[in-house]
């Protein structure tokens, strides 16, 4: 037969499609090429808020409704209007899965609510526009026809966004804990007779306490020499009557069975009525009352310590301890604390002063922190004990042309060449000082023996094949001096190297590290936008751009008690800064290259993040951000945050964990030993919180914080023990927190509560009275106070207090 061709339909095959609330299923094939209505219209709305809410409601309980009309394009009564009004309920569900924006849909139409055909008269009245009456159908055309619509829609947004997945866990603060062997656990134990010593000493210092507080206490009368022996009498009664002298007759028999089994195991049992048993009672005797004579007089004659300061130290501890101290000075520097920096480097020189060294790490404090007559002290007391010591020439040269004494400075620098004629930074900083001097020929002598020095190196280094870059006197001086905070050295030595071989990175960035010391956050960030769009990864412009913002919003002298201030941009640009370097770490890392691009101010931006992060409230992140910097660089510092970032989380283990990390690192810190009393309280340790509470006053905490975040740790502290009925023990910590000048006005409300729980109500009222007159108190904390000192005086029935407090109150307008 002949061959036919396929029709092209026919080749094509069909698939059904489902149709909404319905068995019926339609031909996905006919919806596409049959004859049908199409609407060519689209509706767009902007839906934000309750609307959007409003129509998520609609979707889930009353559904999504289409109305179907059928009008004439003139506007004419159409007779059969009632007859083609459809309608159709589409679900929409499948929007309100997570994530959706768009669905389609096919659902039947229906018959309105209004169905109905025309009457007789209707027709008359109106006739329809075809001139005859349309044939009777028996029913909706819609039904009949099995007629359904089909549905687009879609939105920008999905209504139900998809759920934000959780946060992954952080580590265990113990899992950064190292591990450390026991304290002692490498010592011998003690032997029997000194276990003997100690509770000989122990008991001593007890029995004293003892008859101190029997015979020397506030209510006591003058002892006299000869009531010595009713004394006597009168304590011995007192020790019975208290069972302290059963107490201690155990505890030296514990003692002297101790020495009985180590030191006589051949003498399992004595019978004393034997000439044998009796001579070993005897020496049993003798022998313990000379090991008694021998711990009482070293009670009460101790002898004199020979050793003091450096002596007390063989050379390898005493190195030890200078750096432990000068780590602990540089973490109170990165902290802003100038006050605990300068006491730990006067620690170094009290260890340590016939070294040249400590005196000018001290002096070089000194000049950053601008105290120049004491930079001035100690570098002249370290070229006193060494005139050849480099450092402490360039650094005071330094000195002398920040205070503007340009001819001394000179002298000081030419003795550091000629102390040292291979110092390429004493040389660096020659050139940077005869061009500020405008002096050219010998700048270009000093420029030319920098060369020399790089080519003799470059020589030494050209056996090897590599070659060694040479680095611009300008920038080797300048950099110099941003280390000392000489900020107009810096900005002139980057200004000189843009000007002779053209602006580069490292000049910017040199020259915003300038303006960023020297207070000039404005002309810092114009630098810094400068080098962002040359390179707008660069992490250390990030980085300097956050320290901007955070030092021009005044957060280094930010407390609990003052508004805080704005903290998104600095948060922003040194999240950025990370986030950078993180990608620069990743490049790094396939090219083999792990410290490429990486920020110099690592430590500072984790400590000033971590702080940003506490006080704003934002505890996962900053947990994060000070586990970071407890496993980079652990300080005293960082397991500080560490250990409020737990605590904020109700982590209180591991704060436990972290607050006692960073003792071991500055065991002298009252920071942390502040937060440890909070810590034990919340794991009910009371006696451990009342031994650390103890320690912190005695190292001195105050409302002074390096993590303000939410209240005082001395408000904390009160808190925690009013909490649990230690009254007098929360009162020491809010009359600690303080200050006459500008008080709390939070520290005094507590205190004054606690005042009305020890029913000390006068006191109570004076401690109101300084919320009354604290400039810090808001309109509603001095109203609040005045209306407790009208309840407080009203219970002491002092009729004119209540007025006076009662006038207070009506004139601020409050009732």
């Amino acid at each position: 037969g002949e061959a036919k061709a396929p029709d092209a339909a026919a080749e094509e095959s069909d698939f059904p499609v489902k149709i909404q609330r319905s068995k019926e299923s339609a031909s996905g094939l006919a919806e596409r090429k049959a004859a049908r209505i199409t609407f060519e219209h689209t509706y767009k709305a902007c839906i934000r808020g309750e609307a959007a809410a409003l129509l998520r409601a609609t979707i889930e309980e009353r559904g999504f409704r289409v109305g179907l009309r059928r009008r004439l394009k003139s506007g004419d009564d159409y007779v059969y209007a009632c007859k083609y009004h459809g309608t159709a309920s589409p679900d929409l569900s499948e929007l309100l899965k997570h994530d959706a924006r768009e669905c389609t849909v096919r659902c039947l139409v229906t018959s309105a609510d209004d169905y109905a055909l025309p009457t007789e008269e209707e027709l008359e009245a109106t006739p329809p526009p075809e001139g005859e009456p349309e044939e009777e159908e028996g029913g909706s055309p819609y039904v009949s026809a099995k007629t359904y619509l089909l549905m687009e829609m879609s939105t920008l947004k999905p209504l139900n966004p998809k759920p934000i997945s959780p946060k992954p866990p952080l580590p265990k603060v113990g899992d950064l804990v190292p591990t450390r062997s026991l304290a002692g656990a490498d010592k011998p134990p003690k032997s029997a007779y000194d276990n003997l010593a100690d509770e000989v000493r122990v008991v001593v210092e007890e029995l004293a306490d003892e008859y101190a507080d029997l015979f020397m206490g506030d209510s006591a009368r003058p002892m006299s020499p000869g009531g010595s022996d009713k004394r006597r009498k009168q304590a011995i009664f007192h020790l019975n009557q208290t069972g302290k002298y059963y107490e201690f007759k155990e505890r030296m028999a514990g003692a002297v069975s101790r020495i009985l089994r180590e030191s006589y195991q051949n003498q399992s049992s004595v019978d004393a009525s034997t000439p044998e048993g009796q001579r070993f009672l005897s020496d049993l005797y003798s022998d313990l009352q000379v090991r008694l004579n021998v711990s009482l007089n070293a009670i009460f004659n101790p002898p004199a310590k020979t050793k003091q300061g450096a002596e007390a130290y063989t050379e390898t501890q005493l190195a030890k301890v200078l750096a432990e101290e000068l780590r602990l000075a540089e973490e109170a520097e990165l902290n802003r604390d100038d006050a605990l920096a300068a006491t730990h480097l006067n620690q170094r020189v009290l260890l340590s002063p016939p070294d040249q060294t400590v005196w000018h790490d001290y002096g070089t404090w000194c000049v950053r922190s601008g105290n120049w007559p004491k930079a001035e002290e100690c570098l002249r007391e370290a070229l006193a004990l060494d005139p050849r010591h480099v450092p402490s020439l360039t650094a005071y040269a330094t000195l002398l042309c920040l205070m503007d004494n340009w001819g001394a400075a000179e002298t000081y620098l030419r003795g550091a060449v000629e102390c040292a004629p291979e110092n390429l930074e004493a040389w660096s900083l020659l050139v940077l000082y005869y061009d500020s001097e405008a002096r050219d020929m010998d700048r270009r002598a000093a420029l030319k023996r920098v060369l020399e020095i790089h080519e003799a190196s470059a020589g030494e280094e050209g056996a090897g094949g590599g070659g060694l870059v040479r680095e611009s006197p300008y920038l080797v001086a300048g950099r110099r001096s941003l280390a000392l905070g000489a900020s107009p050295l810096a900005l002139r030595g980057a200004s000189q190297e843009a000007a002779k071989r053209g602006v580069t990175q490292e000049t910017r960035l040199m020259t915003a590290r300038a303006y960023l010391a020297s207070g000039d956050h404005e002309q810092c960030r114009e630098v810094l936008q400068a080098a962002l769009v040359e390179d707008r990864r660069l992490a250390v412009a990030m980085s300097l751009m956050a320290h901007s913002h955070y030092m021009e919003a005044g957060w280094p002298s930010y407390r609990c008690d003052i508004p805080m201030p704005p903290a998104e941009e600095a948060i922003g640009w040194f999240v950025k800064a990370q986030e950078a370097r993180n990608v620069k770490a990743q490049e790094a890392r396939n090219v083999k290259a792990q410290e490429a691009r990486k920020p110099y101010t690592d430590a500072l931006q984790c400590l000033r993040l971590g702080k940003l992060l506490l006080a704003t409230g934002k505890w996962y992140e900053a947990k994060e951000t000070f586990l970071r910097a407890c496993s980079e660089a652990p300080s005293a510092t960082t397991w500080l945050g560490l250990g409020i970032a737990c605590l904020q989380r109700d982590e209180v283990s591991q704060a436990e964990e972290a607050f006692a990390e960073g003792n071991i690192l500055d065991p002298k810190n009252p920071q942390l030993w502040g937060m440890l009393v909070v810590s034990c309280m919340r794991l009910s340790k009371p006696r451990e919180a009342e031994d650390a509470f103890a320690q912190a006053q005695s190292l001195g905490l105050s409302t002074t914080e390096t993590f303000p975040a939410g209240s005082f740790i001395l408000e904390q502290i009160g808190d925690a023990f009013r909490g649990v009925g230690a009254y007098n023990l929360a009162a020491q910590a809010y009359r600690r927190g303080l200050s006459l000048k500008s008080p709390s006005p939070s520290l005094c409300q507590a205190l004054a509560q606690t005042c009305v729980a020890t029913n000390d109500l006068p006191e109570a009222v004076k401690t109101y009275s300084l919320v009354i007159d604290s400039q810090q108190a808001s309109e509603d904390q001095r109203a609040d106070a005045l209306r407790e000192c009208i309840a407080l005086s009203a219970r002491l029935r002092k009729a004119d207090d209540v007025h006076k407090f009662e006038n207070l109150l009506g004139s601020m307008g409050r009732q």
